[in-house]
């Protein structure tokens, strides 16, 4: 779950905004998406995660991905850069 969070880390800073904009954006609580980066959050819902991946423009299938695969830390940055420059 952590390289999700990742991911959604990489985006934020490529889109230069603040996890905590990202979190209340989806519908959240400003600390949800530090929270999960930071991996206090072990297993957040789907839809949570897809609301968190809409507000900040990612890749829903590069998520779904991302666990499929147990992917790296690098792996996540990398989809997240590639899904910034589509």
């Amino acid at each position: 779950m952590e390289v999700v969070g990742f991911y959604f880390d990489r985006l934020t800073a490529l889109r230069g905004v603040k996890v905590k904009y990202v979190a209340e954006r989806a519908g959240g609580k400003p600390g949800y998406g530090s929270r999960l980066i930071s991996r206090d959050i072990k297993e957040p819902s789907a839809a949570v995660l897809k609301a968190l991946c809409d507000a900040v423009g990612g890749s829903w299938e590069d998520v779904g991905a991302l666990l499929a695969a147990h992917a790296s830390r690098s792996h996540a940055e990398a989809l997240a850069e590639v899904w910034y420059t589509k």
